[in-house]
């Protein structure tokens, strides 16, 4: 099967670790040179052809064509051989330094000794591999101190008729300009300090902060790009195909089908979001239900109380939609009394009572309920004592209680016109 669907083309084939890059609609390229004795390296733009081979109608393929194998970036795909010695190792016979110079190692060609190089298919276009790594640096520059350590090395002095390069610099917020010309004595806050091959990895300033550290800000302009060393399609076409092998032996050794493990989307894929599925089925009581808490009164109150701290509620959160029930019971014979709710300073609830009724069990109940938005964490009750009232609590529902609820899911509307 294939890493990307089953009955997918995949890119896996019988040897993955000697893959070869993707070639489809291209041939082999087939380039010749004859030694004239003590040559230490291979350039590509000065082969020499050999006689014995042209006689026989080999041509050697042209500069361009040459250039464009970008041999540095597919080396697996070049063999190389020789007349004498055979077929040359990569990384032991020889290395290759750039698309078009191929060093020897340990030894140097013999006169007349013919090296034949073989490129195998592969796409051929403009485009170069490259990897791309994008530079940030951030620190401080100390007092007294006029160099600034990037850390990644960058191209030094590039614009050189501009005052900006590779990198941008900002020192406390502020974008700096590089000096003209890349040199401290002309116009400028700064250089870009080389170190070898054009690279550099230090800012020098022309000032040193005086009282305190500066902030320092260091950008790439654009982005940083290094040559890989092998190609990068090739790495990727060898792990699909060790994937696909993978996938074979999960699919023996776990005794499910090779179409459980594959893409577009895989079993794995379908479990996922089956499970996503059941979690939220499971858990919808904690988005669609209610929650509520009740509180009884205790004993009975006779005296103005503030606060009474049997019957608050606390940790509300903020922003949260909340509704406050309370039953208040009035001893009968009183005379009156006032029931309150209150939150973050405003009375959100009231109830006042004037009992009436006869017989030492007869009482005065009356309810009220409050729906409100939450802006503290606290509701506190309160009783006063208007003329002579006593506010009953038994511990027990028939008596005075509040019940604190959360209503996450109501909303205010204006539809019911």
């Amino acid at each position: 099967m294939s890493a990307i669907g089953k009955g997918s083309l995949s890119l896996r084939k019988k040897d993955v670790t000697t893959q070869k890059s993707i070639g489809v609609g291209f041939t082999k390229v087939v380039f010749a040179h004859k030694a004239t004795g003590g040559e230490s390296s291979i350039n590509l733009n000065s082969l020499s052809t050999p006689s014995e081979l042209s006689s026989q109608g080999f041509v050697q393929p042209s500069p361009s064509t040459l250039t464009g194998l970008n041999i540095y970036f597919y080396r697996r795909n070049l063999t190389l051989i020789s007349s004498l010695r055979g077929v040359l190792m990569d990384f032991l016979s020889y290395t290759v330094a750039s698309n078009t110079l191929i060093k020897l190692s340990g030894f140097t060609l013999e006169p007349n000794e013919i090296i034949v190089g073989v490129v195998d298919p592969m796409p051929r276009n403009e485009l170069l591999v490259v990897d791309g790594e994008a530079i940030a640096a951030t620190g401080e520059l100390a007092v007294g101190v006029t160099d600034f350590a990037v850390g990644t090395p960058f191209e030094t002095n590039k614009y050189p008729t501009q005052q900006i390069g590779a990198v941008k610099v900002y020192r406390n917020g502020l974008l700096q300009a590089r000096c003209e010309g890349n040199s401290l004595v002309n116009d400028g806050n700064y250089i870009e300090v080389p170190v070898s091959g054009g690279l550099g990895s230090l800012i020098r300033f022309k000032t040193a902060p005086v009282n305190q550290a500066d902030n320092i800000i260091v950008t790439s302009n654009g982005a940083y790009f290094e040559r890989p060393s092998a190609s990068m399609m090739a790495n990727i076409e060898a792990l699909g195909g060790q994937l696909d092998k993978v996938v074979e032996v999960l699919s023996d050794v776990s005794g499910q089908p090779e179409t459980y493990f594959q893409a577009n989307p895989s079993q794995v894929d379908l479990r996922q979001f089956g499970d996503r599925v059941i979690a939220l089925e499971q858990n919808k009581e904690d988005k669609y239900s209610i929650p509520f808490q009740t509180k009884t009164l205790p004993s009975n109150i006779s005296v103005n109380t503030s606060d009474i701290t049997s019957l608050r509620f606390n940790s509300l959160q903020v922003g949260k939609r909340y509704r406050v029930t309370a039953q208040v019971s009035v001893v009968a014979g009183d005379n009156a009394g006032r029931f309150l709710a209150h939150h973050n300073g405003n009375t959100i609830l009231r109830v006042e009572n004037q009992p009436t009724g006869a017989g030492p069990n007869a009482r005065f109940v009356q309810t009220g309920v409050a729906v409100f938005t939450a802006t503290a964490s606290t509701v506190v009750f309160s009783f006063t004592v208007l003329s002579v009232a006593t506010l009953e609590g038994s511990g027990a529902f028939d008596t005075t209680w509040v019940m604190l609820e959360e209503l996450p899911q109501h909303e205010p509307t204006t539809q019911w016109t």
